[in-house]
């Protein structure tokens, strides 16, 4: 008999516009995304829902929406409004590393930054409606200085 997880719970999550296109792609899923302990969007899922932070961050940013379908375990989580702006925080930080990882590698083949941000966008078919390309190669910029702040090596 092979073993089967229940998925207990649909949940709408209000997201960012450009986290309602990156996710489902980033995760090979179509929506409603199942959930559960035994993916890496789960265990991200679970710990992000788990932690206790106070934000006060406005929903009028949050334009878009993304159906999950969550386990019998995850679905007794509580999704109070901070556990959703922390998940959009979290998500959107996975966003910034994996556009940072894609342009340093697009680097490699003589693609200009900008040029690499583009391909980046297009190939998550983000469009100027969802996140303006200046935005994004702001993110990327902002990501990469800090990240070589942060990594810069003492002598």
């Amino acid at each position: 008999m092979d073993w089967q997880i229940s998925y207990d719970k649909e949940v709408e999550i209000k997201l960012l516009p450009h986290l309602k296109k990156f996710i489902p792609k980033f995760y090979k899923q179509s929506e409603p995304i199942k959930v559960d302990f035994n993916t890496s969007l789960g265990t991200a899922f679970h710990s992000v829902l788990r932690k206790k932070f106070n934000y006060k961050k406005d929903r009028e940013r949050y334009t878009s929406s993304l159906r999950f379908l969550l386990n019998q375990d995850l679905s007794k989580l509580s999704l109070e409004h901070q556990f959703l702006v922390q998940f959009n925080v979290e998500y959107d930080r996975i966003f910034k590393e994996n556009l940072y990882s894609w342009v340093l590698g697009q680097s490699y083949l003589c693609t200009s930054d900008s040029q690499a941000v583009r391909n980046f966008l297009n190939y998550y078919n983000i469009t100027e409606d969802d996140l303006k390309f200046e935005s994004a190669r702001t993110m990327y910029l902002r990501y990469k200085t800090d990240y070589f702040k942060k990594n810069r090596s003492v002598l």
